[in-house]
């Protein structure tokens, strides 16, 4: 029940940022443009430790179609901290959001 931000595995040999805009588009159906790189967050799991490369992004106005997730949502940087997220999606926030932190 937790909200996320799209995302996907990188694939051997791919760089984020191609990575970024291909999945977005395919997993999404918006194509990304201007895309910009805004950093990097790590988080250790119990089991292994997961990285994601994060980056702004603008999508021309289109229909969103969704392919691998159960719905999507737009909200304001104000309405995050309603929406219930994970330890982990909140690292990638607090480094998107306006002076790092969430309001």
């Amino acid at each position: 029940g937790f909200w996320e931000l799209p995302g996907a595995d990188l694939l051997r040999g791919e760089k984020p940022a191609e990575a970024a805009a291909a999945r977005l588009e395919e997993r999404t159906g918006l194509r990304a443009s201007a895309l910009a790189q805004a950093g990097a967050v790590t988080h250790a799991f119990t089991h292994r430790s997961l990285r994601l490369h994060l980056f702004r992004a603008t999508a021309p106005p289109g229909r969103v179609r969704l392919d691998g997730y159960e719905r999507h949502r737009w909200v304001s940087v104000r309405e995050l901290r309603h929406v219930p997220t994970s330890v982990l999606t909140r690292k990638a926030l607090r480094l998107l959001a306006p002076e790092g932190r969430l309001p």
